[in-house]
């Protein structure tokens, strides 16, 4: 049983990097999240949103490694449909600039609750 957030990291490291696969890729708090997974070697982020607003906000933090792939989506419905279809390949679901009823109503939808 893990009983610390560094017995938590040590774990996570052992694994690999996961992908984390953002619904609303364009969130600078959620891309900054991201940022700290992947240097702490376990997390890499497949972001969906908006290509141009995502990339403006990877510009701010001043790096993109953290960054596997941006997939473009035109509204919070398709975000969140083409974040539930990544997530099914294998990875972790996190919510970012995306309407909270959208993402829960896509899980919901696809069984996941």
């Amino acid at each position: 049983m893990i009983k610390s957030f560094k017995e938590l990291f040590v774990n996570l490291k052992n694994k690999g990097r996961e992908k984390i696969i953002v619904a609303g890729g364009e969130d600078i708090e959620t891309l900054k999240a991201l940022k700290d997974c992947y240097n702490y070697g376990f997390g890499e982020g497949i972001l969906i949103g908006n290509k141009a607003e995502i990339e403006k906000s990877i510009s701010l933090l001043g790096e993109s490694n953290f960054v596997k792939e941006i997939v473009e989506a035109k509204d919070d419905l398709e975000k969140a449909r083409l974040a539930v279809e990544k997530v099914k390949e294998g990875g972790t679901l996190l919510k970012g600039k995306i309407k909270t009823a959208t993402f829960f109503g896509a899980l919901n939808h696809n069984s996941f609750l």
